[in-house]
């Protein structure tokens, strides 16, 4: 079979991997970003996510006015996601595309903006709950010294630690934070600290044993969420900027802007590019 056979059999897909919320190849949290002029079947979508074998894999539907983004993890398919749809926007900048725009996703239609940096509009804040300090300071094994449970779109407990040397050195006890998010209904664990050894603002980790993530490197979501609770409690700023990924090697810093709305947004860089040669 020639390559023109191959091609009228095949459907081929081109496909990017990106590294979100870092200018730095091998850093931040990678994304697979794939394009489609109509959505494949679920199956298939499922089962390029699961070839690809990144934590997410954003399609993007291009032939409408709007874009369109699915979102699939090797499994299955999650109505959002941060990182890959700032990936997602990073190669929608490389199409053309620049200044505010609309995405439709399975979690509803969300705002963006394609310029020097790619930013995402999340949900209003909102404080769900209190908890525990010393229950969260058992699951994290150390002293933590304020928590809550918070959302911009993604709940999750935010826990407030004194030095950054604590926040590298911790070893939660998984059973414990999955227990604790379970009980919550939250995703994860934000341990953050603002005794940071840069000009940023704050450092901080996730973890998400319940949702089948020990630790993610760079969390959007996580982080907007953190930026309203600061804003809610008094300690915020307009504009943050959050560190993570220093424990996994994946260093990658977040903005949150809080003065209209919460926006996450951060830097993106593609590290490598492709054709998917698939049969539907």
């Amino acid at each position: 079979m020639d390559a023109a056979d191959i091609n009228n059999t095949i459907n081929i897909r081109e496909f990017y991997k990106v590294d979100a919320f870092t200018t730095r190849p091998f850093k931040g949290n990678p994304a697979a970003v794939v394009l489609v002029e109509e959505f494949p079947e679920w199956k298939v979508m499922r089962d390029i996510a699961a070839e690809l074998n990144i934590t997410e894999t954003a399609f993007i539907k291009l032939s409408s006015e709007t874009p369109e983004i699915r979102y699939f993890t090797p499994t299955t398919e999650v109505p959002l996601c941060g990182h890959a749809t700032i990936a997602s926007l990073c190669i929608l900048k490389l199409k053309g595309l620049s200044g505010k725009l609309e995405i439709k996703t399975k979690a509803g239609d969300i705002d963006a903006e394609i310029g020097e940096k790619f930013w995402m509009r999340q949900r209003d804040f909102e404080h769900r709950g209190s908890i525990d300090d010393k229950t969260v300071s058992k699951a994290l094994r150390c002293q933590v010294s304020s928590s809550a449970v918070v959302s911009t779109g993604l709940d999750v407990i935010v826990a407030r630690i004194g030095s950054f040397e604590e926040l590298m050195s911790l070893k939660p006890d998984m059973a414990e934070v999955e227990k604790i998010c379970s009980d919550a209904g939250a995703a994860g664990v934000y341990a953050f600290t603002f005794n940071v050894p840069t000009s940023s603002d704050c450092a901080a980790r996730f973890f998400a044993p319940a949702v089948g993530i020990e630790e993610d490197p760079v969390t959007g979501t996580a982080a907007g969420a953190l930026g309203g609770y600061l804003r809610h409690i008094g300690e915020g700023k307009d504009h943050l900027t959050i560190e993570q990924g220093h424990a996994l090697k994946r260093e990658g810093v977040i903005h949150v802007r809080v003065n209209d709305g919460i926006w996450v947004g951060g830097d993106a860089v593609v590290v490598a590019k492709g054709e998917l040669l698939v049969q539907d």
